[in-house]
């Protein structure tokens, strides 16, 4: 079986583990770097605590479950939920020639979903990540939009990565004018971002339709990069989210 194709194992219980993505059967622990995560079993009910960089958090679950899920998550949530878009500025800009189709890969950071398993669905416990956050506006004052930040590098093949602090996005490039044209940066919105893990990667796949000059539109594929790759929960669906709008048009430059 290759490597990249392993399946994935519940951890036993009362097991002490490395942070994994899947689901961890209660009582567990899990240790990464200044990360401590744990649930127990105390007096009748479950104890979550978690601690990072010197901030703790617990929270008492009152629940008959026997296992917690962590997934990845889109990465618009820490601090708080501030923004639903995602901008990823590039360390090169790029010029496409007219017509032009390109598949490339990009690099985003990695927030961290700690799940319980309820009755009809999942509901979030936690996040936590690994990188710093940072926001920036885009477009105008007036009718720009807040959105998460990150800078990546452009990049021909998958590249390899720290599975718990960056994911792969698989951009498909689509110049669609007769005009050569300068791409600095793409924005997304999370709604419709839909991620893919195994044990090596997490991955995600989207597109930017370049309408003229100054006009894009961007969009994401509901597809797992490698056969295999289970899809993580959503945050950001329909039920969630009032105005569900997975396209975004970049009205504000590229």
């Amino acid at each position: 079986m290759n490597e990249r194709e392993k399946p994935f194992r519940k951890k036993k219980p009362g097991r002490s583990s490395r942070l994994k993505f899947g689901d961890y059967r209660i009582p567990f622990t899990i240790h990464e770097k200044e990360l401590t995560i744990s649930v127990e079993k105390e007096e009748g009910h479950l104890i979550y605590k978690r601690d990072h960089l010197g901030k703790t958090v617990n929270k008492i679950i009152l629940s008959n479950m026997d296992k917690i899920m962590i997934n990845p998550v889109e990465p618009v949530n820490i601090p708080k939920k501030i923004t639903s878009y995602y901008l990823v500025e590039f360390e090169n800009s790029l010029m496409i020639e007219p017509e032009m189709k390109k598949k490339v890969y990009l690099k985003f950071p990695i927030e961290i979903g700690i799940f319980i398993e309820g009755k009809d669905e999942n509901e979030i416990l936690d996040i936590i990540t690994f990188t710093n956050q940072k926001y920036t506006l885009y477009g105008d004052l007036k009718n720009g939009v807040i959105c998460r930040h990150y800078m990546s590098k452009i990049l021909s093949s998958i590249p390899s990565i720290d599975i718990i602090h960056n994911g792969i996005m698989e951009l498909q490039l689509y110049n669609s004018t007769d005009e050569w044209v300068e791409l600095t940066k793409a924005v997304f919105n999370a709604c419709g971002m839909t991620l893919y893990y195994n044990e090596n990667r997490v991955a995600m796949k989207a597109t930017i339709k370049i309408t003229s000059e100054k006009y894009a539109v961007t969009n994401f594929f509901d597809t797992p990069l490698r056969k295999g790759m289970k899809k993580s929960i959503e945050l950001y669906t329909p039920k969630t989210v009032s105005l569900f709008t997975p396209k975004f048009t970049m009205e504000g430059g590229l």
